[in-house]
């Protein structure tokens, strides 16, 4: 199949390059290509198989014609910092819902065969349902959760008018190697390396749904080979755990800050539709996922 990858020099997109490579298919990935991000790719430099485009998203003369002949597209790439979506929420429409139809647009006039849009659960908000299944009342709490909240609705509506189909997945806490710098398992990494305690804003006893990041590639791999089409579905691990244990697992002391607004209590996937309809499971536990962070710690120096 010949793919594109939007963010792909990015922690998921990466990922998910070397994926579909290992699997032997044709990547082109946009984006923005600092020095950083495509460090996350240097193992592909001499790939004949990987096309790389400096391009932005909400550029459309720029990105259509980088989806010639294009199969499968990957829409990962999107503006996250939730704090930043407060402070710029203009940027954020731009990015997450312009950008988002630029890309499809490109994708159907390309004429792709599966789209395939990574959404985000932050869409539930402070849900009443603890365990969090894809017909929970979506409560938008800032710019960053209501704009990929349009994204998905922008791409599904989309897909039914012209006929392409599309799946969004909406992930929870995505974890692994090349997060970004924002991240908190970065800066808590960073903390350890410096040797200074972990910041935990709050007591520490908000429960979030960690998903390691070769699961969530599989789970995007396993959409784009399915037959489903106009389907939303929750990539999680199934299960959460409090930021006091996240923080432990990692070892060292830890220093507990005020709590920012804007932030959930409670995060917790109900996975039993992926699990139905594409056979989808987490295999990395959270204590495996959290050993091999720990094993690859000179990753973050």
């Amino acid at each position: 199949m010949k793919c594109l990858v939007t963010g792909g020099a990015g922690f998921i997109g990466s990922h998910l390059i070397d994926r579909l490579l290992e699997d032997g298919h044709e990547v082109t990935a946009l984006g923005h290509l600092s020095p950083v991000r495509v460090k996350n790719l240097a193992q592909h430099c001499d790939s004949p198989r990987l096309h790389l485009h400096e391009v932005d998203i909400t550029d459309w003369e720029a990105i259509r014609p980088c989806f010639h002949g294009v199969d499968w597209v990957f829409h990962a790439a999107a503006s996250v910092v939730t704090r930043e979506s407060v402070e710029e929420p203009r940027k954020y429409f731009q990015v997450n819902v312009d950008g988002t139809t630029n890309v499809f647009e490109a994708a159907r006039m390309a004429g792709a065969r599966k789209f395939i849009y990574l959404a985000s659960g932050s869409c539930y908000g402070h849900p009443d349902v603890i365990s969090t299944p894809e017909t929970t009342e979506i409560r938008l709490d800032h710019p960053y959760a209501l704009t990929k909240y349009l994204g998905e609705q922008a791409v599904l509506f989309l897909g039914k008018i012209y006929h392409l189909p599309v799946i969004s997945l909406r992930l929870f806490y995505v974890y692994g190697p090349r997060t970004r710098p924002w991240n908190v398992l970065s800066v808590w990494m960073k903390q350890k390396i410096a040797g200074e305690p972990l910041t935990i804003v709050g007591d520490g006893e908000q429960r979030t749904d960690l998903v390691y990041i070769s699961d969530t590639v599989e789970a995007i791999i396993m959409a784009a080979k399915s037959d489903l089409n106009n389907e939303i579905l929750n990539v999680g691990s199934g299960e959460s755990h409090t930021m006091n244990e996240f923080a432990k697992a990692l070892g060292g002391g830890i220093k507990y800050i005020p709590k920012r607004p804007h932030e959930s209590d409670y995060i917790h996937a109900d996975i039993s539709k992926i699990k139905r309809l594409l056979g989808w499971k987490p295999k990395v536990s959270f204590e495996e996922g959290m050993k091999i962070i720990v094993d690859n710690i000179d990753y973050w120096r």
